[in-house]
């Protein structure tokens, strides 16, 4: 799985913060700044301070989730995940971030071997931007991965053996039918932009 952890927007967070929140900007950046640098701890407090401030505070709980996740710490991530997308002000003004978020939060369930909620949360990124392939390819490994597990389970649960490969093989062709449906799914939300053209097609 192709894992990707977003730092804070730093050229948005200055764009969208007003003067008078002058102390949450400059509390985001100092922790971008440990951050970078490996001071971890430092980072953390400087994005704890940045929480008290309303305009920073989706940022600052976005930045606190990603180092967790950093430190694979995901149940605080997740948490903190959470705590971002609630503070967001507004959907439109913050598209990027709030991707970020869903596909960070996707992989924080996805290290927890939670694959089902993986892929409604890589679902979720994709609702806010339908043309990112890593979603769309993580969302299709999480599922893959999620009847994997459901299927191992199954065969520990039943004693093993080769007696399933007949079910096996139905299991397959299901999954193929399930992959099959996604794709189309993608397929036509890529496309419904299009005009179709009238003339011939050379």
């Amino acid at each position: 799985m192709k894992r990707c952890v977003f730092i804070v927007f730093i050229l948005q967070a200055f764009a969208l913060f007003s003067c008078t929140d002058i102390t949450g900007k400059l509390k985001l950046v100092e922790g971008n700044f440990y951050f970078s640098r490996g001071m971890i701890n430092e980072a953390i407090g400087a994005y704890l301070d940045a929480v008290n401030h309303p305009s920073a505070a989706a940022y600052a709980n976005f930045s606190l989730g990603t180092t967790y996740l950093a430190l694979e710490q995901t149940d605080a991530a997740l948490e903190r995940f959470a705590v971002a997308e609630k503070a967001l002000s507004s959907i439109e003004e913050h598209k990027k971030l709030l991707y970020a978020i869903r596909y960070n939060r996707a992989v924080a369930y996805f290290e927890n071997e939670d694959f089902s909620e993986a892929a409604a949360a890589f679902r979720g990124a994709l609702e806010v931007d339908s043309t990112a392939r890593d979603a769309k390819r993580n969302m299709e490994l999480s599922l893959l991965s999620f009847y994997r597990k459901q299927q191992s389970s199954t065969i520990e649960k039943s004693g093993g053996g080769g007696a399933g490969s007949g079910k096996n093989e139905r299991d397959d062709i299901l999954f193929d039918y399930i992959r099959q449906r996604e794709s189309e799914k993608w397929k036509s939300w890529e496309w419904s932009g299009e005009k179709e053209e009238s003339g011939p097609d050379y």
